[in-house]
């Protein structure tokens, strides 16, 4: 197209000339040298330049292209009878400062208008931009320096980065302080905000601690009755196992406590029978088979599962392949990990019997039917049934001997905490149900997502239905995360206070105080009967709501004298379509006067 190259060297210098040689396109010509030195230094040199100036790279870069130094990139920097240095020393001349430009686009004009700032001093290697910057625009910067004798070098490689402001995550209140009736529950509401800048996905864990304090006098009779630790004989005479409580026991180190139906406040039993409506599982002996969709996020001593497997002896896991049939006392390194045990022993449904799941969007259900023991003995007819909101029963219609000889109970993940109902002791009999809840505190959704500018309200229950007048500790640990990183663990501290409460009445028609009484039968399929006591005529409403605070059915609301009355409810809304099963709250107003208590719908 035009022009010369010409090469020279003397063993001290090696030259190579560009003269007048024609841009590709159109442009130029260019009269330029590179001269190559021993010393090590290379020296560039401009004589004669036409435009354009503004597409050339100007520097150098090592062999493995991992390395360079560039003196300018695709601006108008050079001109005529130019020279520019480079070379190699350990100490030379610095930068006084530098000038920070950007802009929304490419190239950076280098104009006051996008100066970001003159303050950069020579020494420096980095640099904040906080200025005036939109959340989620992407900014192209160039640097310029400035020399001891106040010329600036051409604009350095342009850089960019989009500033995004991370999802933020803010509770109101920061705490809850509530003061509830035995027997009874409340609930209580706290909001998750999100004010920053990406969406904020949020799991939630409600832990219970121990109770805090009781009241020393004045409540003998009743701390008597919730507190008194009965043993039960243990038919099988063996001394090796561990004491077990009467009917009811724990907390565990995370929280779970269990009661049984025939200890007083206990569940009512109540067998779910999926025989014809779930999946009929063929397991061999000392199978374990799955995941099976629970169709709901079960949480378990601090994560959350959505699939379970089934073992042929007695016990479901949401992660353990173990086979193991050699029940042990629990917790246990030996045990399997998530572990819930309703009868872990050496069952063999190949030998007998049947195996059934069944689950909707509430609950999870599995059933061992009249499955042998391995060796002899049995049958046994026992289920698990797992609910949405957390809870745990284990049902058992129909056990023959041995029934000594089993591990009823539940283990967490790492197998150093689990909550152990009985280890080889004969505690079963028929139509015997068990109870697991996470204790008094639980909260519901337990997993979500806030838009940024967005929020959510969590439902927060505490339920003194089986606690003792005292004082309760708990929290509610809260994890965020964007798609960036980990926000900080957010804690709210729940304190609860159970009071004490007079009786209804004294055997006269008229009661002594307003009461709610607890509904029986408590789970209950598809009615159940609530009474409440009115010591004077009042309006009165009486609602059934579900777990999200959604009301659900008006039982009553109306004008009544005063006495004991009793409602039934049928399972149906208000529109008369059957509700779902789970965990619902009925909540008796009269003028001024409010109880709140839990019960369960167990289809």
């Amino acid at each position: 197209g035009g022009g010369q190259l010409w090469y020279f060297t003397d063993g001290n210098e090696c030259v190579v000339s560009f003269v007048g040689v024609p841009h590709q396109g159109t442009g130029g010509p260019y009269t330029f040298q590179v001269i190559l030195r021993s010393s090590g230094s290379i020296l560039f040199q401009y004589d004669s330049l036409t435009t354009p100036l503004n597409s050339a790279t100007i520097g150098i870069q090592n062999g493995t292209g991992t390395m360079g130094l560039q003196v300018n990139y695709n601006a108008d920097y050079l001109h005529n009878h130019m020279a520019v240095l480079l070379q190699n020393v350990n100490e030379g001349v610095m930068p006084v400062h530098y000038n920070l430009y950007r802009a929304t686009s490419t190239p950076v004009p280098l104009a006051p208008g996008n100066l970001v700032t003159s303050l950069i001093t020579g020494s420096s290697t980095s640099y904040s931009d906080t200025n005036g910057l939109v959340n989620g625009t992407r900014y192209y910067y160039a640097l310029v320096s400035i020399w001891p004798d106040s010329m600036g070098s051409g604009p350095s490689n342009e850089a960019s980065a989009i500033p995004l402001t991370g999802a933020r995550m803010t509770l109101n209140p920061t705490e809850l302080n509530l003061s509830v009736s035995m027997g009874s529950a409340i609930l209580d509401t706290i909001n998750i905000a999100n004010p920053g800048g990406l969406n904020l996905s949020w799991n939630l864990f409600a832990q219970s601690d121990l109770l805090l304090s009781i009241p020393k006098e004045g409540n003998s009779d009743n701390a008597s009755s919730d507190q008194a630790l009965m043993f039960r004989a243990d038919a099988s005479g063996q001394s090796d196992a561990p004491p077990m409580l009467f009917g009811r026991g724990g907390p565990d180190g995370f929280g779970y406590s269990w009661i049984d139906s025939d200890e007083p406040g206990g569940p009512s039993y109540h067998w779910v029978d999926i025989v014809g409506r779930g999946q009929q599982i063929t397991m061999a002996n000392d199978a374990n088979l799955g995941p099976y969709d629970m169709g709901f996020s079960f949480p378990f001593y601090g994560a959350v599962f959505d699939s379970l497997r089934i073992c042929s002896n007695g016990w479901v896991s949401f992660t353990s392949t173990s086979t193991s049939a050699a029940n042990v006392i629990l917790p246990s390194s030996s045990a399997p990990q998530n572990l819930i045990a309703p009868f872990w022993d050496d069952l063999d449904p190949s030998a007998g019997g049947q195996v059934w799941y069944y689950s909707n969007a509430d609950s999870a259900v599995v059933t061992w039917l009249g499955v042998p023991h391995r060796t002899t003995g049995g049958p046994y007819t026992v289920q698990v049934v797992l609910l949405a909101t957390g809870g745990i029963y284990f049902n058992y219609l129909d056990v023959a001997d041995p029934i000594n000889s089993a591990t009823i109970g539940i283990q967490n993940a790492a197998r150093t905490t689990a909550l152990q109902i009985v280890f080889n002791q004969a505690y079963v009999h028929d139509s015997l149900s068990v109870k697991i809840v996470n204790s008094w505190l639980t909260a519901t959704p337990v997993l979500g997502v806030v838009a940024p500018g967005g929020n959510t309200n969590i439902t927060v229950s505490c339920d003194a239905t089986d606690l003792a007048v005292g004082t309760y500790t708990g929290s509610l640990l809260i994890y965020g995360l964007d798609q960036f990183h980990f926000l900080p663990l957010v804690t709210a501290p729940v304190t609860l206070h159970v009071t004490n409460v007079d009786a209804i009445g004294d055997g006269v028609s008229t009661p002594g105080r307003f009461e709610l009484l607890q509904n029986y039968p408590n789970p209950f399929n598809p009615t159940t009967e609530i009474g409440f006591a009115l010591p004077e005529k009042a309006h009165v409403s009486l609602d059934i709501y579900n777990v999200l605070g959604q009301k659900t059915r008006t039982l009553i609301n109306a004008d009544m004298e005063a006495g004991i009355n009793f409602v039934t409810w049928n399972g149906a809304d208000d529109a008369g379509s059957p509700v779902a099963s789970g965990i619902y709250f009925y909540k008796l107003v009269a003028d001024n006067n409010v109880i709140i208590k839990k019960m369960t719908l167990l289809k």
